[in-house]
């Protein structure tokens, strides 16, 4: 086994799996942005370009307006350094004026205006409020331009998720709520958004712990490892406090948002829950990895096969799978040798294996990045799904 002291490769895993998108169950349909001919328009989960591309660059609509960049400029993919932000509503009206900045995308990974893009949804309504940048701070402001919460020196924000929301203040993340109040000190190192009442949180000395919404650290004679999804979170083997034992605490298990173990540590690897499955590893050994202060976090896994249990501990779905993601809107992402596609909780084939790299549905619409037609390595062509096809391929 090969340690990797390489702090970029766990920050990389932990905004994956601990700051990861969250799941709107009452969402009924998505209007996503897509890049076609350098420009940024939308589709919907139909497969209908709502909006022709004709914007400098654009995000995802959410509840009902959307961001975009005027006058900007971009290279390859990358959000604009320059040109300013507004909001368009589905009649492609402008109902809030470019007038706000984009941070920097070019910084170290500890700048904060980089870790504003990295570490959050900037620019997203959420409750009916969006963080956006002035030439000073980051400021919230509702759907009609109001500003609502500034003055507090903001140099990141998240959107607001059960009435809290993330911000970075001199260095470091802690939460605010509507009004403005800082409800939870800032002295994070990096946040994740509250589901079921918990937010995953990361400390100066790489401890990750959940904690309520006062701050008190929760359950802490556990290493959970992941925030809350649909009431339940990964957790590892091994009661905080006591000898570390590398084998001991590298198998996983599953506790619900009470604090009660449902699944007692015995897999290598566990994944999100969702469906009422969750998807766990068998039969592998660590491959890469790096020490915390009482944990290990593997970075890399040799072998093993990934199944689906349920919370009686029973395999649903047998381990066959070479990767497996959880559970999002009825579909999850799983690996058969270097191809990805998407099964049924029942372990039907809803895409059979054939995308490149996949991610999770939301709202009914998936990225996805297909082969490249002259099997160029590592490069792919962009595309996105719902759940009956390909509706849209980069051309």
């Amino acid at each position: 086994m090969r340690f990797l002291p390489h702090f970029l490769l766990f920050l990389a895993s932990f905004l994956t799996f601990g700051c990861g998108g969250d799941d709107d169950p009452h969402k009924k349909t998505r209007i996503m942005a897509l890049k076609e001919g350098g420009l940024y328009g939308f589709i919907n989960e139909e497969g209908e370009k709502v909006i022709p591309p004709k914007y400098v660059y654009a995000y995802d609509f959410s509840e009902g307006l959307a961001a975009i960049n005027i006058a900007g400029s971009t290279i390859g993919k990358d959000v604009p350094r320059n040109g300013k932000w507004g909001f368009i509503d589905m009649n492609q009206k402008i109902v809030i004026n470019p007038k706000y900045y984009s941070p920097a995308v070019y910084a170290p990974l500890y700048n904060p205006e980089l870790l504003s893009f990295v570490l959050h949804e900037a620019y997203v309504f959420s409750d009916s409020l969006a963080a956006v940048r002035t030439a000073d701070e980051w400021i919230y402001i509702n759907k009609k331009d109001s500003v609502i919460i500034s003055g507090l020196g903001l140099q990141a924000a998240r959107k607001f998720k059960e009435g809290l929301a993330a911000v970075m203040m001199n260095g470091r993340w802690g939460y605010i709520n509507k009004k403005g109040e800082i409800v939870i000190p800032a002295k994070f190192l990096f946040p994740a958004n509250f589901t079921d009442g918990h937010a995953f949180v990361m400390d100066d000395q790489l401890n990750a712990y959940v904690i309520d919404k006062t701050g008190k650290r929760m359950y802490s004679q556990y290493r959970i490892t992941s925030n809350f999804h649909e009431g339940y979170a990964p957790l590892k083997g091994g009661y905080r406090g006591d000898k570390f034992d590398l084998k001991e605490n590298l198998l996983m298990g599953l506790i619900d948002s009470t604090g009660y173990v449902i699944i007692e540590p015995q897999f290598e690897a566990i994944g999100e829950y969702g469906s009422g499955l969750v998807p766990v590893l068998v039969g592998s050994e660590k491959q890469e990895g790096m020490y915390l202060k009482d944990d290990f976090k593997t970075l890399k896994y040799n072998g093993g096969k990934w199944g689906f249990i349920n919370l009686k501990n029973e395999f649903i779905i047998h381990p066959v799978y070479d990767e497996a993601r959880g559970f999002h809107e009825g579909l999850a992402p799983v690996r058969v040798g270097d191809k990805w596609g998407y099964i049924e909780p029942s372990g039907k084939w809803a895409f059979e294996p054939q995308f490149k790299s996949v991610g999770f549905f939301e709202g009914g619409l998936a990225k996805v990045i297909m082969d490249d037609p002259h099997k160029r390595p590592y490069i792919g062509t962009r595309a996105i799904i719902n759940k009956d096809g390909v509706i849209w391929v980069d051309p």
